[in-house]
């Protein structure tokens, strides 16, 4: 029989993944797109220096390491673009990187399949063009599969495929290595290792969920290499196996017990603990599964926010069998592992690929994201059971039948994905599927409000987001966004909507969708949002009080948006008290500093002004985020205000974007 050529499968995966995607490129920008991108000036870059490509790259707070590969990415892709306007320019980069991991999963199954024979003899026997086909459509039903679309068309969730870039690329490098090793080609084989190792870090500075490959690894040594360790590596470390396996075993409880105490006081802004996080994620998971094997459009979604809370083991009722399905999913492809190590594997490698956003991180309940490499274990899992080798010897008639499934499978995939791509391609469609496929969640409602806004239409958007505030009745983001929509066309909201708005943002530590929706409305203040500066005070006395003494960063803000309240409502001696409570916590934020400044050049205070600008300069070579084309533009204003110093006219210089670091 003919070899299978595996270019045509490359080249049917390339042109299949840009046809499906292809509708939504034009798509818009969405929540974290602008906080972490749109607003981040570091990454507006007007030169390529060393300190700006340096200064963008460590521009962003998330995750520990900051992700600068990543933010590096989204720069360099602002400077070759031109700016933000065209987002077909970031998503476009988005999917050729989502198609390079395609081609990767190609390899890497390649590399898995070829060891699954060496590891179980004859079981790939008798091969079928099928079976030889195998790779190519296990990668491409990976490539065109709707569950893959927010790593594409979102933006910022370019952090995901890098990582996930660096990982296969790691794995494949890995294998390689591993199979060197084994053949006794000891100096090859440890050279590929470090090269793994190399691309592992990488992808851990892309995103952190790339820290996952050592526990790809295990799975991949667990199921294929367990009889194959050197025996070399075995003299030398198998009388020490047990104090080994204690000291692990020892090492990993205590990072258990410290990562529990230290991520527990960050649930303080969520409105669930982490014990009903953990309860639900049993549940998130079959959810994930069904998702995978059978993609619905009424089912998937940018947000799930309506996913039921397990408050405990049987409410609702389906979190205990969903334990219990977990523990048997895991139980079964361990035993397996020697019988058909392929799907022992893929389940082992799915629950490997959720062990760290599917635990206790304090992060949101479900996301799609979340799969993007675990449902390579179920895409394999799946076709591997619909061509396994035993069908074609015992039933060839059932064989011949499910090989027509797979096909049909792999096109359902790809016009689901192409239909929700479509649906992507502008917000107001996307706004109206999102409510329509998911009429239940909080954060639909208030897209599909963002789009009537947009469009001119506050009372409908006002309606839309108080439907969300309904939907989830401790966030008070929602009324906040309301509120924000209604200023500027004078539409009073009821006495009640403030009263309920002052209890939910008393009620816990504010949300992320809190701070954000208080930042635009700070930023909307000097303009159509002026009704607001006092209503903003009471607010910020509340969120002052709200927030924990040890979230000096956090109450600065609260202090820094009261200050700019209190300056609209022509109060400068206040806003300046404010706004230098809010630096004095903080000293790393400027922004109090440049409002500071604003407030003397507008007051025509030249001294002051001048004075300022020193504390702002010397303040700036200290921050971690140096603001330096904004002082710069400072300082031109305060040297024009000491040329008019003998005039009564001194030009103003208008407030900084409110964005915390």
């Amino acid at each position: 029989m003919r070899a299978y050529s595996p270019q045509l499968s490359i080249i049917i995966l390339v042109a299949v993944g840009v046809l499906i995607y292809l509708p939504g490129l034009s798509g818009p920008y969405l929540f974290d797109d602008y906080g972490n991108l749109i607003a981040n000036s570091y990454i507006q870059l007007e030169q390529l220096t060393w300190g700006d490509l340096y200064r963008a790259a460590f521009s962003l707070d998330s995750g520990p390491l900051r992700r600068p590969l990543s933010v590096l990415s989204f720069a360099l892709n602002y400077w070759f673009a031109g700016g933000f306007e065209n987002s077909a320019a970031f998503k476009g980069v988005n999917l050729a990187i989502h198609l390079a991991n395609g081609i990767l999963v190609f390899i890497l199954t390649r590399l898995l399949l070829a060891r699954a024979v060496i590891h179980a003899p004859g079981a790939d026997r008798p091969e079928t063009i099928v079976r030889r086909m195998l790779p190519g459509l296990i990668a491409l039903l990976w490539t065109v599969h709707p569950i893959q679309l927010t790593n594409v068309l979102y933006v910022v969730q370019r952090m995901t495929s890098l990582a996930a870039f660096f990982t296969l690329a790691a794995l494949c490098t890995y294998l390689l290595g591993r199979q060197q090793l084994a053949a006794g080609k000891r100096r090859n084989g440890w050279l590929l290792m470090f090269g793994a190792g190399l691309l592992a870090t990488l992808g851990i500075f892309s995103k952190e969920t790339a820290a996952l490959f050592p526990l790809y690894v295990i799975v991949v040594e667990l199921v294929f290499f367990r009889d194959s360790i050197p025996g070399y590596l075995r003299h030398r470390f198998g009388r020490r196996l047990l104090p080994v396996t204690i000291a692990t075993a020892a090492a990993l409880t205590v990072t258990i017990i410290w990562a529990i105490d230290y991520v527990e006081p960050r649930y303080s802004h969520l409105t669930f603990t982490m014990g009903e996080r953990l309860l639900t994620q049993f549940r998130v998971l079959f959810f994930y599964l069904s998702l995978i094997l059978l993609p619905n459009l009424g089912r998937l979604g940018l947000h799930h926010d309506d996913l039921a809370l397990s408050t405990s083991w049987l409410t609702p009722w389906t979190t205990l069998p969903s334990f219990a399905g977990i523990l048997l999913l895991l139980g079964a492809a361990l035993a397996l592992r020697r019988r058909d190590p392929l799907i022992s594997l893929g389940v082992l490698w799915f629950l490997a690929g959720h062990s760290l956003e599917s635990t206790i991180l304090p992060l949101e309940i479900a996301h799609e994201h979340r799969n993007y490499l675990p449902s390579l274990g179920i895409v394999l899992v799946l076709l591997h059971a619909l061509t396994h080798p035993r069908l074609a010897i015992s039933r060839p008639p059932v064989a011949a039948a499910l090989t027509w499934v797979i096909p049909v499978f792999i096109l359902s995939a790809a016009a689901t994905t192409t239909i929700r791509a479509t649906q992507w391609s502008e917000l107001r469609t996307l706004s109206v599927y999102e409510v329509l496929h998911h009429p239940r969640s909080a954060r639909s409602h208030a897209v599909l409000g963002s789009m009537h806004a947009s469009a001119g239409q506050p009372g409908a958007a006002i309606e839309a987001v108080q439907q969300a505030a309904i939907l989830d009745p401790l966030e008070p983001g929602y009324l906040l966004l309301a509120m924000q929509i209604a200023a500027p066309h004078d539409i009073a909201l009821t006495d009640a909507v403030h009263a309920e708005l002052d209890r939910r943002l008393g009620m816990r530590t504010p949300s992320m969708l809190t701070r954000t929706v208080m930042g635009e409305i700070t930023n909307c203040l000097p303009h159509g949002c002026r009704r607001l500066a006092e209503p903003m005070i009471g607010w910020t006395d509340i969120l002052i009080g709200a927030t924990p003494q040890d979230s000096p960063r956090l109450q600065s803000y609260w202090y820094h948006i009261r200050g700019r309240a209190l300056a609209v409502l022509k109060r400068p001696a206040e806003a300046i008290v404010n706004l230098e409570r809010s630096h004095e916590l903080d000293p790393h934020y400027l922004h109090p500093l440049f409002e500071i400044l604003r407030l003397h050049i507008t007051a025509g205070d030249r001294v002051s002004a001048e004075k300022t600008l020193i504390r702002l300069m010397r303040a700036n070579e200290k921050a971690p985020h140096p603001r330096n084309r904004e002082l710069l533009e400072a300082s031109q204003h305060v040297y024009a205000m000491r040329e008019a110093q003998d005039t009564e006219k001194h030009p103003g210089i208008e407030p900084a974007p409110d964005t915390h670091e």
